[in-house]
């Protein structure tokens, strides 16, 4: 028997993926990895973030809808510099399903909100994250500039 209302609105969950069960996420995540790499030319690959990911130093986040994987976060766990206040750091984030976007970002403020985290960092060099990301309360902190020695500076 189906106990969920019609027109119920769909449950979104984020599952935290321990280091020892990353393996067995691995080719979805790696696959949303590739996705993310080829929009941003990051300076990291996949592989970098599974051997963060076995060792600990970054958590996977595995986003849900009604049982149904939408996507993920990667994110790493520090402390502020200056401060010493918890500060959570989102490596990637990916989404597979189109229109589930927001409702995932709200999964990872609302869980390191609750988590003890007084702040959240996010850097990508797609501007369209500007909208999405002022809408829940990011502010612009810096620009970051790059000069790569021996490219067109002598």
């Amino acid at each position: 028997m189906n106990n969920v209302a019609p027109n119920a609105a769909p449950v979104f969950v984020l599952r935290d993926v321990e280091p020892a069960n990353v393996r067995r996420w691995w080719s979805i995540v790696r696959h949303g990895l590739e996705k993310v790499v080829d929009r941003t030319d990051p300076d990291w690959i996949p592989e970098d973030v599974y051997v963060a990911l076995r060792s600990g130093e970054a958590s996977l986040l595995l986003g849900f809808e009604d049982d149904l994987y939408v996507g993920f976060a990667v994110v790493l766990k520090r402390v502020h510099p200056f401060d010493g206040t918890p500060v959570l750091f989102i490596w990637a984030l990916y989404i597979r399903t189109i229109g589930k976007l927001d409702a995932l970002m709200d999964l990872v403020l609302a869980n390191a909100k609750q988590d003890g985290f007084k702040s959240l960092v996010f850097q990508s060099p797609r501007k369209a994250w500007q909208r999405r990301l002022w809408a829940r309360g990011f502010k612009l902190r810096e620009h970051i500039f790059e000069c790569k020695l021996g490219e067109k500076n002598g």
